[in-house]
């Protein structure tokens, strides 16, 4: 991220840690930024701090299991989280209707 400080370590937050969230925050926590996961669901959030992925998409379940323990990657409900990232991107679910449209 060009655009961030060098001088010390980034931080992400993930609003929404989904399919989309949980990829992408775990991809970045791996390669060494700070993430924090906002998610409104305190039963994904309590899923998540135990190192379980809700995600079948291959690597992932393992990279979170990995990761669990470690301070690049936490999650919260708070969504004051936010306000101490360099980034935040927001993840959440576009609503659909009986078609497919949105």
């Amino acid at each position: 991220m060009r655009f961030l400080p060098e001088h010390r370590m980034r931080r992400v937050a993930i609003v929404g840690f989904g399919y989309v969230g949980c990829c992408l925050g775990a991809a970045l926590a791996e390669r060494g930024t700070a993430v924090v996961g906002v998610e409104s669901d305190p039963a994904l959030v309590a899923e998540l701090d135990g190192g379980r992925c809700p995600v079948p998409e291959p690597g992932v379940a393992e990279a979170l299991a990995r990761l669990s323990a470690s301070a690049s990657l936490s999650f919260t409900t708070d969504y004051d989280a936010i306000h101490s990232a360099d980034v935040v991107v927001i993840t959440v679910g576009t609503p659909v209707d009986e078609q497919g449209a949105w």
